[in-house]
């Protein structure tokens, strides 16, 4: 059969065969779908978000797609021709869904020709969502990850302490190892504007870059050992450390395609992973200074950094695979869309996010010196932090699975209502006794403290399903909580020049942390007030 002959044959109405488990399947020619009458994707997509959810049309078991979702036509081609892979797929068009034989070129497969998340859900073959061992296994390894890299930064207390009174003892380089105890934590956070597009552009590559971001923070730990100048610090541990950044972010973009109804508890269970570090290494970096000395420390936390962090990079894998490594005949990359930033909902996000962050980092820089100001010392200012860390544990989860349950514009803004008041009462009214500062340090933890868990619910409303967006989505949201970490210090500095409120009660009147104290809540109440204008699905 010539060429022309066999373009004319399948041209027409007619059968085609398939050899499929050592038969032959005849499978009649499917009418193609209709050209979409929408101009583009995005109207497509706010289409098809009013619609009702469809149920999907159950494919026959006689297509043998419960054991191969790509079946490759009988009939080889000629040379002259290009190979064709045909995909049983199913399309939303008109309210319904209908089965169709798309014809592909299998250079251009993507994660994003998938089609949406309710859509890749029926593709046979890839591991359940929301349970399962594999979706366990990169849960724990999300976890693990979310500890180990940023345990260290969350405890560096312990190293600046030794920096300051051991190793550069004599004074004037107290800014410049400030510098080098805060930095990782910005850079960290800040990374996520860069990474994200870049994950989202090389996903070929994502595993490469995670086993580059390990090898360099493992470095840094190592050279920290040998440094003789602070300035040396701000370079290892402030500079080179946050590159553990990119270890940390495809976990968490990747967690939407192994979780979409317990999206909110899963991330939650993955930043458990920050308290638990954040309580272990204090008391692991004490005892390895105590025993082995400075240099050896840092040396052996670099080394278990490496060993620990590697076999961990392999659990992150993705549940809809990246399925071709383009070629340098074919760059085919997945073309980022930034379209979803056209509607209100990302930005509203945003803006709670920024808002909250102005504040949400105050109380726990400056609890210790304010329980010093009134005299608190059962419990003091260091055990009320450590309470604080250790509360967002079970905190997380709580609000992860709230937001799962509820709409999360209402748990957010019930959680920064809630974190107001106890900022006020308990902190401004009643925070010259011990108690109160106890019952507030309880209440921002379980609050405002935990709302990072939240994030992923809030991406996954304006994500609509595409794989592209949570990286995007996720490095927007560390960059502006990195604006949040960096600006607390000079803003509350500031703020707390401010006299004493005349004639107020409590910390309002009695101390100059009156006016730091109305600043966080009013912060705080920024993130109630944004959140009356985020969808509620």
């Amino acid at each position: 059969m010539t060429i022309a002959e066999r373009r004319a044959s399948r041209s027409g109405s007619r059968s085609e065969s398939f050899a499929f488990a050592n038969r032959t399947i005849a499978i009649p020619q499917l009418t193609p779908p209709p050209d979409s009458p929408f101009d583009d994707e995005d109207e497509r997509a706010e289409f098809e978000a009013k619609l009702p959810a469809p149920s999907p049309v159950a494919l026959p078991d006689s297509l043998g797609v419960a054991t191969a979702p790509s079946i490759g036509v009988s009939a080889p081609p000629t040379p002259a021709e290009t190979p064709t892979v045909w995909r049983i797929s199913a399309e939303l068009e008109r309210g319904g869904y209908f089965a169709s034989l798309q014809a592909t070129e299998p250079a251009t497969e993507s994660t994003e020709q998938l089609g949406a998340v309710e859509t890749e859900r029926e593709i046979p073959g890839l591991p359940p969502v929301d349970g399962g061992k594999a979706a366990l296994l990169f849960l724990l390894g999300a976890c693990l990850t979310e500890g180990i890299v940023w345990g260290l930064p969350y405890s560096i207390g312990v190293l600046h302490e030794y920096w300051l009174g051991t190793m550069f003892k004599d004074g004037g380089a107290e800014g410049t190892l400030t510098m080098a105890s805060t930095l990782p934590t910005a850079m960290l956070q800040f990374l996520g504007l860069p990474l994200g597009p870049l994950f989202a552009a090389m996903p070929w590559h994502e595993r490469n870059i995670q086993f580059a971001g390990v090898a360099i923070a493992a470095l840094s730990l190592v050279a920290s050992a040998f440094v003789t100048q602070p300035w040396h610090l701000v370079i290892t541990f402030g500079i080179l450390y946050p590159a553990s950044g990119a270890v940390y972010l495809p976990f968490a973009a990747n967690i939407f395609q192994w979780y979409h109804k317990y999206i909110g508890l899963a991330m939650g269970a993955m930043i458990c992973g920050t308290g638990i570090g954040g309580t272990v290494y204090p008391f692991i970096v004490t005892s390895l200074l105590a025993k082995i000395g400075y240099k050896w420390t840092m040396i052996s936390m670099g080394v278990s950094f490496a060993l620990l962090l590697a076999p961990l990079v392999l659990l992150n894998k993705r549940r809809i695979p990246v399925s071709r490594f383009p070629t340098s005949r074919d760059h085919a990359t997945p073309r980022i869309s930034w379209g979803w930033l056209k509607h209100l909902s990302p930005w509203v996000a945003f803006a709670c996010i920024f808002i909250t962050s102005l504040g949400g980092f105050i109380p726990l820089v400056w609890i210790p010196s304010f329980a010093v100001a009134v005299n608190a010392t059962k419990p003091g200012g260091t055990a009320l932090v450590a309470l604080m860390n250790a509360l967002t544990i079970p905190g997380n989860l709580l609000a992860g699975h709230l937001s799962d349950r509820l709409p999360v514009r209402f748990v957010m803004g019930v959680y920064c209502a809630i974190a107001t008041a106890a900022c006020l009462i308990f902190w401004g009214v009643l925070g010259t006794t011990p108690g109160a500062l106890l019952a507030f340090s309880l209440v921002w933890a379980m609050t405002a403290g935990c709302q990072p868990a939240m994030w992923a619910t809030m991406i996954k409303v304006f994500a609509r399903g595409d794989q592209n967006v949570p990286p995007l989505a996720f490095g927007i949201v560390m960059s502006l909580r990195s604006v949040g970490s960096l600006t607390s210090g000079p803003l509350s500095t500031a703020l707390l020049k401010a006299p004493p409120m005349h004639g107020a009660i409590g910390a309002f009147g009695n101390t100059n942390y009156g006016t730091l104290i109305s600043f966080v809540a009013a912060m705080t109440f920024g993130g109630t007030l944004t959140m009356f204008a985020f969808p509620s699905k």
